[in-house]
């Protein structure tokens, strides 16, 4: 114990061939007698390390720096690193040079190396918390993919993915254990991952090594659990935001936002996404895969992971304009337990009904509402019908609390109420068939909405009324022939013009490749055609009785033409996909 501690008075012990291959025998520090056997190799070699970190807190540095030299060395490393285990408990912050050799050498060279490396840093941790923010940043470090010429393997072979994957293995061996041995440590780990965290521009393999292995840590540290998912959730987002549409011509053929995902398959088959598209991609399917493999395992236990998702959603996604793909991990996750739509639902549904929100966060809750009550096919019909009947009373209210002389439209001044609408009317479109017959108190109140001095008709996409005019007797409301020849008037007088919302519907057809398969079973597809009443004549289904079919062939306004153009392919010359 006397050696182990640094206090062995001027050992120096015998060297055996291995270690007088690495200098000449005159300056060799153990060039003394050969030892007999491997254990006794061992014990000198932890006798001498103990003696050289007590020379040099004299001021005597040789034999210190002839250990540094033999950690740096590759040959015989694995001894050195035994012996340095063997007297851990006598390193001092005086000896921050040789820790810090510790921590830059090779140990993933071999098995033996490793094992031996993590009985080291386990033990310098557990005697000397404070070096723990070294190691730290080291095994964080190393959760980046190595660079070229940095692995024993050829760059895109598989030995070199074996070889990773055997690392990365080992870092978060050593770090789990880590954070076992000092659980203090982990606010300090956490700061270390987000200024670790590959800038967006780094290539795709970076990120999703990176994010995989976050992914992780959660697992055995699950206490930075809502600040890693914060972080991810941003970080995709960053990324989301440089997916933009370059147009080159002005007056580019609107589409449908009901008939626009027909094309999809056909059009992403031959499109080329960018490449933070593609980082995007696959950095979603790491995500979808870890909530299903959590919900695998315990669904129930799930509940804290999807409130602190919401958090991330809430603080993330909410205030970017119109993300592209990043607000489908609240989507899928909501799938995966019976209660998750209504978590989802009931947070959004009060911030557009909280007055004192900012106006555009208000809208854009409404927007989502309308497009996860349309999309997300396992929605139980009962939330369904709530939520809808939530929306409706939402802009009720807002026309209750007008003074006679607000009642005038504008879009400006009224436009959470127009969102609000437009939100309805998508969703009744989309579900028509399990809203039938809402209830003569709902269908009051729409059609008051619908036919008030704010004219909503007006500042909705075109393609949006025209759809819902034939679905409104389907809800139970009736509308006389001068309704429907006002509609038209009004489409012909004033086509999609510019005062009309600029709105998107956030679950628009998703255009990820790699990732879709998680959404695909549970994505609510547009399901009625053009010549769905003529399909009815041949049927006893109850739907599309009493309104008379209207094309829904025209403009398709600002709803989700951004995912139209994306998945188009780059042959079309007036389109093109940039990044910026």
């Amino acid at each position: 114990k006397t050696q182990r501690t640094g206090e062995g008075r001027g050992v120096r012990g015998t060297c055996d061939d291995s270690c007088e291959s690495q200098c000449d025998s005159d300056e060799h520090p153990m060039s003394s007698a050969q030892p007999k056997s491997p254990g006794s190799g061992l014990a000198v070699t932890i006798n001498f390390i103990a003696a050289a970190l007590s020379k040099k807190l004299q001021g005597d540095e040789v034999d210190y720096m002839f250990v540094v030299k033999q950690l740096e060395a590759a040959d015989h490393r694995n001894r050195w690193i035994q012996g340095m285990t063997g007297c851990v408990d006598a390193i001092t912050e005086k000896h921050a040079q040789l820790v810090t050799c510790l921590l830059q050498i090779d140990w993933h060279a071999n098995a033996d190396v490793t094992v031996s490396y993590k009985e080291l840093l386990t033990a310098l941790v557990s005697a000397h918390p404070g070096f723990a923010p070294d190691v730290l940043a080291m095994l964080i470090e190393q959760m980046l993919p190595p660079q070229l010429g940095a692995c024993p393997a050829e760059d895109g072979s598989e030995t070199l993915q074996v070889y990773i994957n055997q690392r990365y293995d080992a870092v978060h061996n050593i770090l789990s254990e880590v954070l076992r041995i000092v659980p203090s440590a982990i606010e300090r780990t956490f700061a270390l991952i987000v200024a670790t965290f590959p800038h967006k521009l780094r290539p795709v393999d970076v990120q999703v090594d990176y994010l995989k292995n976050l992914l992780r840590i959660i697992v055995y540290a699950p206490h930075i659990q809502d600040q890693a998912l914060r972080l991810i959730i941003d970080r995709l987002v960053e990324i989301d935001v440089e997916i933009k549409l370059e147009e080159h011509a002005e007056d580019a053929e609107e589409e449908d936002v009901f008939a626009m995902e027909d094309d999809v398959d056909a059009e992403l088959e031959n499109s080329r996404v960018n490449e933070m598209a593609n980082k995007l991609d696959q950095m979603l399917k790491l995500i979808y895969q870890f909530f299903a493999t959590a919900a695998a395992e315990n669904s129930a236990g799930l509940t804290p992971t999807f409130q602190a998702l919401l958090q991330a959603f809430e603080e993330s996604v909410l205030p970017v304009h119109k993300s592209k793909a990043t607000q489908f991990v609240v989507f899928y996750a909501a799938c995966l337990h019976p209660s998750f739509p209504g978590m989802f639902l009931e947070r959004v549904l009060l911030m557009v009904a909280d007055k004192a929100g900012a106006p555009l966060i208000r809208q854009t809750c409404s927007a989502y509402v309308g497009s996860f009550l349309a999309r997300f096919q396992p929605l139980a019909e009962e939330q369904l019908r709530d939520s809808f009947g939530f929306l409706i009373r939402e802009a009720q209210t807002w026309l209750s609390e007008l003074r006679p002389e607000e009642l005038y439209p504008d879009p400006v001044k009224h436009a959470v109420f127009y969102t609000l609408c437009q939100s309805i009317l998508y969703s009744a479109c989309f579900r028509r068939d399990e809203l039938m017959n809402i209830g003569a108190d709902l269908c009051t109140e729409l059609n008051g909405i619908l036919s008030s001095p704010l004219n909503p008709m007006r500042f909705c996409l075109d393609t949006v009324v025209k759809e819902f005019a034939k679905v409104a007797p389907m809800l139970g409301i009736v509308w006389d022939e001068s309704v429907l020849d006002r509609l038209a008037s009004e489409q012909m007088e004033h086509g999609n013009c510019s005062y009309q919302l600029d709105m998107f519907f956030p679950f628009d057809p998703y255009l990820m490749d790699e990732s879709r398969g998680f959404i695909d079973s549970i994505y609510e597809v547009w399901k009625y055609g053009e010549d769905e009443d003529d399909m009815q004549e041949n049927d006893d289904s109850p739907r599309g009785t009493g309104s008379e079919s209207i094309s829904v062939s025209g403009s398709f306004g600002d709803m989700g033409v951004e995912y139209g153009r994306l998945a188009r392919s780059n042959s079309n010359p007036n389109l093109s996909l940039i990044h910026i």
